[in-house]
């Protein structure tokens, strides 16, 4: 029965090394036995966005990058939320603020209502 591959590559995966032949997996090995855990990594992406890390810390992150492409997406995500909470008050203005009519709101609560048994 062959392996089912529980993590597969992305097909945008640009990672350095990508365990395809011996060389790259012996040097992915090597990275993923000096460099945190994925876990590890997001508490690491998390702090950064706060702090600065210690050099070390930062060139340990970067050498897991090598190898990581999912652990780049999620540094890249969050940075995208981040700036994304931070712009929002920018487009309030654009959105409707006069909500619901009163008449869809009756409907909505009977429609409730009878799904739910409700008197």
């Amino acid at each position: 029965m062959p392996a089912i591959n529980r993590n597969p590559r992305r097909p945008d995966d640009d990672s350095l090394f990508q365990s395809r032949g011996w060389l790259s997996k012996s040097i992915g090995y090597l990275l993923r036995n000096l460099t945190p855990r994925c876990f590890e990594m997001r508490r690491l992406i998390s702090e950064e966005m706060d702090h600065p890390l210690p050099p070390f810390t930062r060139l340990k992150m970067r050498a897991h990058y090598l190898f990581c492409c999912y652990c780049k997406y999620y540094k890249i995500n969050l940075h995208y939320i981040r700036f994304a909470l931070r712009h929002v008050h920018e487009h309030l203005n654009e959105t409707s603020g006069t909500g619901l009519a009163p008449e869809s709101k009756q409907r909505m609560k009977q429609a409730l209502r009878n799904a739910f048994g409700v008197t």
